[in-house]
């Protein structure tokens, strides 16, 4: 009789993680689902720039919009929140992919949005966290996510635009070499 009740068990307790496996399968699956739908969304989709973005160059401000509409070739932009000190953190992790393209000019080709802060108190703050080389353009309102219509993800808040400012590529690379090398040599072409 005890064999019959721990066999029971077992079957019962095999079956539960059979189940359990299956949503967790398929909860990875519609993750996978959700991601790629939020990519064809923005794919070709066109940036646009709002006029309250704030560029700092020198600790003077200036027109963020008209800045990144004068760069009228291929650009990666990255959308940082300002406000969470792990994003700010992450800065650092950008530096190898930043002197790859400085090593063959084109380090103005990486833009940052840093978006829900007050420029000055980021300023005042994080500067000595973050390479002073890098463009940071400030949206304090989070308006450029917002009109844009960008995912919540952090995973997808960087992206390939081309010199029309249409996306091209999604994803971070910094979450791998090949995606990191895939935006590298797209960069480059014209």
């Amino acid at each position: 009789m005890r064999n019959v009740v721990a066999w029971e068990q077992i079957v019962i307790l095999g079956i539960i993680i059979f189940f359990s496996g299956c949503v967790i399968s398929s909860e990875k699956e519609n993750k996978k689902n959700e991601i790629a739908s939020v990519v064809s969304n923005l794919y070709g989709k066109s940036v646009l720039f709002h006029d309250s973005l704030i560029l700092y160059i020198e600790g003077e401000p200036i027109n963020g919009q008209q800045f990144v509409h004068e760069l009228s070739e291929r650009k990666i932009i990255s959308v940082i929140e300002g406000n969470c000190s792990k994003c700010i953190q992450q800065f650092n992790k950008w530096i190898p992919f930043y002197n790859r393209l400085k090593s063959i000019g084109m380090e103005n080709k990486l833009i940052f949005f840093v978006e829900n802060v007050d420029p000055k108190f980021f300023m005042e703050y994080y500067h000595h966290d973050i390479p002073e080389e890098f463009i940071l353009i400030f949206d304090e309102k989070d308006d450029f996510s917002r009109m844009n219509e960008l995912p919540k993800n952090k995973m997808l808040k960087t992206f390939l635009v081309d010199s029309a400012n249409r996306i091209i590529f999604v994803g971070n690379p910094l979450l791998g070499k090949r995606l990191m090398d895939y935006y590298y040599d797209e960069i480059l072409k014209k």
